[in-house]
């Protein structure tokens, strides 16, 4: 079992891996890290160090019908619209470069 203990709150919170997983990098608030996305060919990229919950990477599969690619230390998601890109990104609390409103 796969458990998150959040001090602030006194309690253990449980899900998947990666959900977790970003959920402790948030708590530790990892300056400098943001996400990229390319209006012109509609291309998002990610840190591979940061990726997603495993829900946000399942809509942003689906949305695209293609599974992430990885180049370097990032994972690119094709053909992902800016208005679904920025509501993940609004809900994940992730700064991003190339949409408005961001960084």
């Amino acid at each position: 079992r796969t458990v998150f203990y959040d001090h602030a709150q006194q309690r253990y919170l449980t899900g998947d891996w990666y959900g977790l997983r970003y959920l402790a990098l948030q708590f530790h608030h990892s300056p400098g890290i943001i996400a990229y996305y390319e209006l012109a060919t509609a291309r998002l990229a990610i840190p591979w160090s940061h990726r997603f919950p495993e829900l946000y990477e399942r809509a942003l599969v689906l949305a695209s019908g293609r599974l992430p690619t990885r180049q370097d230390q990032w994972l690119i998601y094709t053909q992902i619209k800016p208005t679904l890109a920025q509501l993940l990104l609004n809900k994940l609390q992730f700064p991003c470069k190339g949409l408005s409103g961001y960084v």
